[in-house]
């Protein structure tokens, strides 16, 4: 696509019958991400058509030139509690949607325990439909076994992410609290603190799981420009 391409946002795909690509990721000016459903190169105009087309990114006089309101599913990968927080943002604001976990209990088996937590991602991905899912990367763990069974959810979870067709990305515990709070190396309560101020929140989100997958979709948000490829999970 040209670089001087104009761009333009139809609610309905109507006008225009040259074939598309469905999803999509184009670059239609200096530092701007372009995704759609569904697009067409049309008498020399790139034209988005879907309900959830949006441009983000900065033109060459960094002018911000507009990000549509977009639904980011932060996830806290978990085997016993997969946390999940649900935000929307939209030019620079951000709101809550809706927050909370995915639980199992010790009395299930290994894969009846990985099967809820596939079916509990399933049904967040079908209630809140994102438009990216954000998750926060795995610590490291002295147990091997813990660790082995964490990973396992983690997979579950991405694995139903992908199979939705979403953008996914990732981002360290370091880089979340560096977002949220400024801090690379904030403590537990200065990071639940800063999400519920952010988020204006009435009180600190629980539990923990929650307010930690809360912090990915605020990380993921602050991190949505032209940079933001480099999080994606490869």
């Amino acid at each position: 696509m040209p670089v001087s391409a104009e761009i333009i946002i139809l609610p309905k795909e109507r006008e225009v019958n040259c074939g598309f690509v469905s999803p999509v990721r184009i670059s239609a000016h200096a530092g701007i991400v372009v995704f759609a459903e569904k697009w067409y190169y049309y008498n020399g105009k790139a034209v988005l058509c879907g309900k959830r087309a949006y441009i983000n990114g900065f033109l060459g006089n960094n002018r911000y030139f507009g990000l549509r309101l977009m639904i980011i599913l932060g996830i806290d990968p978990g085997y016993a509690i997969l946390g999940y927080g649900a935000v929307e943002a939209e030019r620079g604001k951000i709101r809550v949607i809706d927050y909370g976990v995915v639980e199992t209990t010790p009395k299930m088996t290994f894969p009846e325990r990985l099967e809820r937590l596939y079916a509990g991602t399933k049904l967040l991905l079908e209630r809140y439909r994102p438009d990216h899912v954000a998750f926060e990367e795995l610590f490291f763990y002295r147990n091997t076994t813990t660790a082995l069974q964490v990973a396992a959810a983690r997979g579950v979870a991405i694995t139903a992410a992908q199979q939705a067709g979403l953008p996914l990305y990732e981002y360290t515990p370091m880089q979340i609290k560096q977002s949220v709070t400024g801090d690379g190396h904030a403590d537990k309560l200065q990071m639940q603190t800063m999400v519920k101020l952010l988020l204006k929140l009435q009180k600190i989100p629980k539990p923990d799981d929650a307010a930690d997958a809360l912090g990915a979709a605020l990380c993921h948000a602050n991190a949505l420009g032209p940079m933001v490829e480099q999080f994606r999970i490869k």
